[in-house]
């Protein structure tokens, strides 16, 4: 019997172009430099067919947009820095990587102070020094 082949160590175009996703948003990130979305497809070697997928579903959580043409990467991007923690948690499915939350107003609030003794001081404060 013949011994099976496995693809095991051979990377895909897929996980390929990922990984180039990964470098060129960390680089990006680390330097806050805007970017359009054409560098980021380029850089990544994504398909004209693929991008708008990736875009939607992987990386709408890591890329601002600044202005029509030029994006940043989000601080979103912080949790996912390394390779291992982006390849398990954003390029596997289509992830909420960060949520939206609503803000509360209240028109009273109620404080309180709480003063604790110092009773473990060698030398008291004393007032008026």
């Amino acid at each position: 019997m013949k011994p099976r082949r496995t693809r095991k160590g051979k990377q895909s175009s897929g996980v390929a172009s990922q990984q180039a996703a990964f470098e060129f948003l960390r680089e990006k990130y680390g330097t806050q430099e805007l970017f359009s979305l054409d560098q980021f497809q380029a850089a990544a070697g994504f398909t004209d067919e693929s991008i708008g997928t990736y875009l939607s579903k992987q990386f709408r959580d890591l890329l601002v947009e600044v202005s029509s043409d030029k994006y940043r990467v989000s601080l979103a991007f912080r949790r996912y820095a390394t390779w291992p923690k982006f390849r398990d948690s954003v390029v596997t499915q289509n992830r909420i990587l960060t949520h939206q939350y609503s803000s509360s107003s209240y028109e009273n609030v109620v404080m309180f102070e709480f003063f604790m003794p110092l009773r473990n001081c060698k030398h008291p404060l004393k007032s008026g020094h």
